[in-house]
């Protein structure tokens, strides 16, 4: 018998059994459903790796909020994350239909950066370690989204940079 419970056709559940994984497979394999994984898959990547940028970054991070809050020169510096995340806010239609495409090769562009903030810290410059770990997590972005992702929020993740009080 073709049916492995030696059942006949009507009385058999496993062909309904495989028709249902059959269906299963098909909607997990559908370009909508592999492009949302694909998206929830970049960001707990983006997550995973914004964590570990601020461990490392930790005393960059927290000399700057010190910063922002002691001098009215740079008071305006805590507006630029809502405003960051206003203007990706404003591009959600052109990045609706992009699909994140990390470039792992791109990474090797926080080499640099990593050197001169090095440098910075053995010179004792704040700020020069500021801007280098900004230029680290705008290099990290750039390899978790892509170029097309990336570029689509050039404006918002470059506005980032204001985040420096220098």
């Amino acid at each position: 018998s073709p049916y492995p419970c030696r059942l006949s056709r009507r009385s058999c559940s496993c062909s309904r059994l495989s028709r249902t994984w059959a269906f299963i497979i098909a909607a997990v394999t559908s370009s909508a459903v592999v492009q949302v994984l694909a998206i929830v898959q970049a960001i707990a990547v983006g997550v995973i790796g914004l964590l570990l940028w601020g461990v490392l970054f930790w005393p960059e991070t927290i000399t700057a909020i010190y910063t922002w809050d002691d001098s009215t020169a740079y008071n305006h510096c805590f507006l630029v994350l809502p405003i960051v995340l206003y203007l990706i806010w404003e591009r959600r239609d052109t990045i609706a239909h992009l699909r994140p495409r990390p470039e792992p090769l791109v990474a090797i562009a926080v080499l640099p950066a990593v050197v001169a903030w090095l440098v910075a810290e053995r010179l004792g410059i704040m700020e020069g370690r500021q801007l280098m770990a900004i230029v680290a997590l705008e290099a990290m972005l750039f390899a978790f989204l892509g170029r097309r992702f990336w570029s689509a929020l050039a404006g918002p993740l470059l506005y980032l940079f204001f985040l420096v009080p220098f």
